[in-house]
């Protein structure tokens, strides 16, 4: 458990000991702020946002001094919100009384419902050039409590058991009726035992700071720009559909982009400037793969964000963003593939390797997944947007699309580029050396705001460095503590198992935060998760079915997951922060950035 040091806010921490270092990242929750409705281009909060957050004056009056240019998007074709038919001669409907569906229809719910992108700076929802407050001033704990720690029903006379006392209590004897008392029933071996109260702070074990390896990281990135604005020296470009049950950023990452409402009457349709627009996450927008560079740590994958289908579907509480087949479909065979053959066919040579049409490439290879290696994908994308537009009503549901790349799970690439040495001397490497790994992107076209917005996640681990395996928790009340400091929305708090008091937490930042320190979320978790981590892995054990009926698929799991946590008794685990925030704010801080976290901590067993 790690060991808090008071800082106060005002103080600069950078050379402290007694600081601390955290950051965000990862999955999340559709929580967003309101901001009041102004004419367009001000901004507002997408509807279902977190409680307690303002609308934040300057951000909005920074957002009013970008000129609205009615010549950046198709504003003029939007259909008026209240607008709920079709062409009848597109398909037909059944309705029922209250003009709901009977009958659901893919090409009625996927359509173009009149959202637009409201200036050529969409996706800029920091309006202040520098931070006032530098990341490592941010990243601090308080001094904790161990009233804090106090197991609930724990009083002065009664006694806590620590957690190798329990296991003592349970033997060695796997499926015994002693194991199953102490472990099932939770009791002592007396009949009229109380029920055992787990006091894990019994279990610590102090360290000095010589006994803690720090490691910093950037193990995620996320780029948010145009079709214009995108560049990147090449891209392996899907032909055919993923055929995934999950959308790509299926949870909240915090990122949002401003997005404009469709026109409510004649007069907004006419007058574009008019209407509201609003900051929606990424996670609420459908959106589909284009393709990815590198691979394994270094693979990055590029996705195409359609904002004119945005859409929650009556009694549904998520937005839907998993586009159905026969609209993938639709995407690859008349926009991806046309789009690729025109831009291949004028190198000679290549025009019997490319398949003219989504049929031919399944009748080949069924199917399975199709990509093709292309060296100028902005021009490809240039093409993608030429087709939109000649495709008239069938393809206006793709228009106004924007991009998005998406890199996780860096960190065992840019570890090895981020100095690990404390007293070693020698310079740290720079952010060039990340650069380097990463060939593929255009990082200089990233790293200019005009073009678009690159998040970066910093990651700071704490390790133990011990000979006797050791595993670090997180204390949550002191976490809470901090994320409140650094002026974080309501957070979501992950129990490390059924434990009250340890574990993890991430949050996304208020505006003000967002505004002083350019970060938009943190989350600090326990490596301990690393022993079962699956990523992109939809059931981690199985089904609550399996586990019902005990089949094999539910004995085989248990058996798999008890010869890990067996294997993973000679390991030490130790925790983790990351903070997703501007790019600009993350390179700043890499240089020395182990020496501007904190070296005071206890590792508990």
């Amino acid at each position: 458990m790690l060991e808090d040091g008071a800082v106060d806010d005002d103080e600069d921490s950078s050379g402290s000991q007694h600081n601390d270092a955290r950051e965000n990242i990862m999955d999340f929750v559709d929580n967003t702020r309101h901001l009041d409705r102004s004419p367009s281009p001000g901004i507002r909060e997408a509807e279902g946002g977190s409680k307690g957050s303002a609308p934040d004056a300057e951000h909005e009056a920074n957002e009013l001094e970008t000129p609205f240019d009615d010549k950046y998007d198709d504003y003029a074709s939007a259909p008026l919100q209240t607008q709920e038919t079709r062409n009848a001669n597109s398909t037909t409907y059944v309705f029922d009384i209250d003009g709901v569906p009977l009958v659901p229809n893919p090409w009625f719910h996927w359509r173009d419902r009149g959202r637009r992108l409201p200036h050529k700076r969409f996706f800029r929802t920091i309006h202040t050039e520098q931070p006032k407050k530098n990341l490592n001033r941010s990243l601090r704990f308080s001094k904790f409590s161990k009233r804090q720690m106090r197991p609930l029903g724990l009083s002065t006379d009664s006694r806590g058991f620590s957690a190798a006392e329990l296991l003592d209590q349970a033997g060695r004897s796997p499926g015994s009726n002693q194991s199953k008392r102490a472990l099932i029933v939770g009791q002592e071996q007396q009949n009229d035992a109380h029920l055992f109260i787990l006091d894990l702070e019994k279990d610590c074990v102090l360290v000095t700071a010589e006994d803690i390896n720090i490691s910093v990281d950037i193990d995620s990135l996320i780029w948010v720009t145009s079709a214009s604005g995108f560049q990147a020296a090449a891209l392996n470009v899907h032909l055919s559909p993923l055929m995934s049950t999950r959308a790509a950023i299926s949870t909240n990452n915090f990122v949002q982009v401003a997005l404009m409402d469709a026109p409510q009457d004649e007069d907004e349709l006419r007058k574009p400037q008019l209407r509201g627009s609003n900051y929606v996450p990424l996670s609420q927008i459908p959106h589909i793969e284009f393709g990815y560079s590198g691979s394994g740590e270094r693979r990055i994958n590029f996705i195409i964000f359609f904002p004119r289908m945005v859409h929650k579907p009556q009694k549904a509480k998520r937005y839907a963003t998993l586009l159905p087949y026969c609209l993938q479909d639709l995407w690859f065979d008349r926009v991806i593939i046309p789009a690729c053959n025109k831009i291949l066919t004028t190198y000679p040579g290549l025009s019997e390797y490319l398949p003219p049409s989504l049929q031919d490439v399944r009748r080949r290879l069924g199917y399975k997944l199709k990509s093709i290696f292309i060296h100028e994908p902005n021009k490809v994308l240039q093409e993608v947007e030429k087709r939109i537009r000649e495709g008239g009503e069938l393809l206006s549901c793709f228009g106004s699309f924007f991009v998005v790349a998406d890199g996780r799970g860096m960190k065992v690439v840019t570890k090895q580029c981020v100095s690990q040495g404390i007293s070693s001397g020698e310079a740290h490497p720079t952010f060039e050396q990340i650069k380097i790994s990463f060939p593929d992107l255009d990082w200089d076209r990233m790293l200019d705001r005009s073009h678009g917005e690159l998040y970066l996640d910093v990651g700071i681990s704490y390790h133990s460095n011990t000979r006797t395996p050791l595993t670090g928790l997180w204390r949550i009340p002191s976490l809470r503590t901090s994320f409140s400091k650094m002026d974080s929305l309501s957070p979501t708090i992950h129990p490390l198992g059924t434990l009250a008091f340890y574990g993890g937490i991430k949050a996304e930042m208020s505006a003000k935060s967002k505004k002083n320190r350019h970060i938009i979320s943190r989350i600090s978790y326990c490596l301990a998760f690393e022993t079962i981590r699956s990523p992109g892995k939809e059931e981690y054990l199985c089904s609550d079915k399996d586990i019902v009926g005990r089949t094999q698929k539910f004995l085989d799991s248990v058996k798999s997951w008890s010869e890990l946590f067996l294997s993973a008794q000679s390991r030490s685990y130790g925790v983790r922060d990351e903070v997703r925030g501007l790019a600009s704010t993350v390179i700043a801080f890499l240089p020395g950035s182990i020496e501007k976290v904190p070296f005071i901590f206890t590792l508990g067993t």
